[in-house]
């Protein structure tokens, strides 16, 4: 059976609450340029992470694609249908017909695996981790080589080096949109893959490996290293790796990898048993969160109920809304969590029978 890292859950439902913040509108303009650089990076670099602590696994290519593909193709194409629908349905109730504009819209980016909204990063996440699968089983491969993993370096260099290259048609060009994701993709994956390597390798030299490991410190350093993220990347651009916009790529490189191993640091060294445990619950849920968030209009549903709240109990304060926005955001969630697994175990039992 294979280990569970409790840290990387945590570090994962951090993660999805900075992206509810991110598509809500109750956070300033610098809150949102500081953790734009890293929220979404942060689930690649996991997904690097992992691929680390997984490479000595024996399971075949075949079978670890098609573990991908139910693990996130799968949902990528029930969410998209559920989308179409909920469009569609929406376009009925307000003008009595469908929206064919909309759907053929909608169909065009879910087969180009553009994705719908929020789904993009599912498509962008499988694809990615497919250059890293492959990278990886040639490396295996191959023999006599002077550096390993030096497969996987090549194609980091190559995806680099062809961003630069298309920077000019990524944001103008569907087709290059898609490509760029993935090439960014990957470069987080690779980043978050050669930062556990390096990390392992620090904690191991003896004079070393007794602090590393201590979590008040690893605490410590998350914050520092953080705080660092947010003084470095305040002059910056708001980045968005949805739409590729960015200033320049080696800055949104290194402000992904300062705040993603801020937060991968806190995550681990964290000392607040109930915040562990929720964290925890939410980064284990953190795909159907992300799935569900905003157009399932948890969001706009929370903004509502919280504004009607704060008003009635007649405080201005930004604060206790925002408070009021958080709990009713993840009492929603929790909610729809319980009933999607409650019909998920009548499915599967009715699969068997």
């Amino acid at each position: 059976m294979k280990p569970h890292y409790d840290y990387l859950d945590r570090a994962k439902g951090f993660g999805i609450v900075l992206v509810i913040l991110g598509h809500s509108t109750l956070i300033s303009d610098l809150f949102l340029k500081w953790i734009s650089s890293f929220h979404m990076p942060l689930f690649f670099m996991i997904s690097g992470i992992l691929f680390y602590y997984h490479w000595d696994t024996k399971q075949p290519l075949k079978k670890t694609i098609i573990k991908k593909v139910k693990q996130l193709l799968f949902p990528y194409f029930l969410c998209s249908i559920v989308y179409i629908g909920l469009r569609q349905e929406l376009s009925i109730r307000k003008v009595g017909e469908w929206n064919m504009q909309q759907l053929r819209f909608d169909i065009r980016d879910t087969l180009s695996f553009m994705g719908i909204s929020v789904l993009w990063f599912l498509a962008t996440l499988f694809f990615a981790s497919l250059i890293f699968l492959i990278g990886k089983e040639v490396q295996k491969k191959v023999s006599n080589c002077l550096w390993n993993f030096w497969v996987l370096d090549l194609l980091f260099v190559g995806s680099l080096l062809t961003l630069l290259i298309l920077e000019a048609n990524i944001q103008n060009e569907s087709g290059w949109l898609f490509v760029g994701r993935i090439l960014l993709g990957y470069l987080y994956l690779y980043l978050g893959f050669r930062l556990m390597s390096f990390w392992q390798r620090l904690a191991n030299v003896k004079k070393y490996q007794l602090n590393f490991r201590d979590k008040y410190l690893q605490f410590f350093i998350g914050c520092l290293v953080l705080f660092l993220a947010y003084l470095l990347g305040r002059n910056s651009a708001t980045i968005d790796m949805h739409f590729m916009t960015y200033e320049n790529l080696f800055v949104m490189l290194g402000l992904a990898v300062l705040g993603s191993l801020g937060l991968l640091l806190i995550a681990s060294g964290l000392q607040f048993d109930w915040i562990n445990k929720w964290s925890g619950y939410l980064g284990k849920n953190s795909l159907f969160i992300m799935v569900t968030h905003l157009d399932i209009k948890v969001i706009s549903v929370s903004l509502t109920i919280s504004g009607t709240l704060a008003s009635s109990f007649l405080s201005a304060n930004k604060v206790f809304r925002f408070s009021l926005f958080l709990l009713c955001v993840f009492a929603i969630q929790i909610c729809m969590i319980w009933l999607f697994r409650k019909v998920k175990t009548k499915i599967q039992a009715v699969v068997r029978t």
